[in-house]
């Protein structure tokens, strides 16, 4: 039989620091994954930090430095662009003279819509990231009140094992997906213009500042047991960067320090000194030069 279809994202690690900037979803649900094919940590995080779990290390980040109302807006504009390409357009192809969509397009539109839907009904005045939305699309499902029984079964059927291999196929159209999307799609239109121009009261990327209590994601748990308490944080140089940095392009020194004892520990085999230094100066070097 042919190979199964299977989506992979990667992100590379000076990329993921800069996406702290702007609250991005997408290193928040790498991050929650429970697919974890590797974990690094850093035998070495600095003076005085010991070990770092890079895992716990930038989810204990997020928790300190995002904000739920760019989060919101994020989402709806990921759903709202593919909603757009892939749903709204009649430019589909037909099959048999009938009105055909590709079914997982259905999907990439629903979850962050249905993610941003969760924050709004469960973060009280989206004050702070003290909960975070769930990342299947069956859990959501049932954890946002305003989903109909209609579409909930509807999604369901489409996920259903034997279902799973047509979900890359153009098939004709779902009314009770498109009407239930297109209601969602105006909602997430009015929240993200009622929160244009507005940042969150807190936030920001501050090291003493203290993020809320969400706990940290379930593969990390024995990572964050095995090490004492606070050493499962970026150095305190490196989170001062964050808080400095305004944008992904604006990086400081100490990133690229932190990348090379990441680069060091992973391909290196070195605990930490003068091979993490070295890796360290030629990220630097390689920034310098970008």
């Amino acid at each position: 039989g042919g190979r199964p279809a299977i989506d992979v994202r990667g992100l590379e690690l000076r990329h993921a620091f800069g996406m702290f900037a702007t609250s991005n979803p997408g290193l928040l649900e790498a991050i929650l994954s429970p697919e974890v094919y590797r974990q690094v940590t850093l035998p070495d995080g600095g003076p005085g930090v010991g070990p770092v779990d890079i895992g716990v290390a930038l989810y204990r980040k997020i928790q300190e430095c995002y904000e739920p109302k760019r989060l919101i807006m994020s989402w709806f504009h990921h759903a709202n662009g593919n909603y757009r390409q892939y749903i709204q357009s009649r430019r589909t192809r037909e099959t048999k003279g009938q009105d055909t969509i590709v079914r997982k397009k259905y999907l990439h539109v629903l979850r962050p819509l249905l993610s941003l839907e969760w924050m709004i009904e469960h973060c009280a005045g989206l004050a702070s990231l003290d909960q975070v939305p769930p990342l299947t699309i069956q859990e959501l499902l049932a954890s946002v009140s305003l989903v109909p029984p209609a579409v909930r079964e509807t999604v369901e059927d489409l996920l259903e094992p034997e279902n799973r291999s047509h979900l890359a196929e153009d098939l004709p159209r779902i009314p009770v997906l498109d009407d239930f999307l297109s209601g969602l799609i105006d909602r997430g239109r009015a929240t993200a213009k009622s929160m244009a121009g507005k940042r969150d009261g807190g936030g920001g990327c501050s090291p003493s500042q203290g993020g809320p209590n969400v706990p940290p994601p379930a593969h990390a748990t024995s990572a964050a047991a095995a090490t004492a308490a606070g050493d499962n944080r970026l150095p305190a140089a490196v989170a001062s960067s964050a808080a400095t940095s305004s944008s992904s392009s604006s990086k400081l020194a100490e990133w690229d320090t932190l990348l090379g004892r990441v680069f060091a520990s992973t391909f290196l085999g070195a605990s930490s000194g003068r091979e993490g230094e070295a890796a360290a100066a030629a990220a630097a070097a390689g920034r310098e030069g970008e």
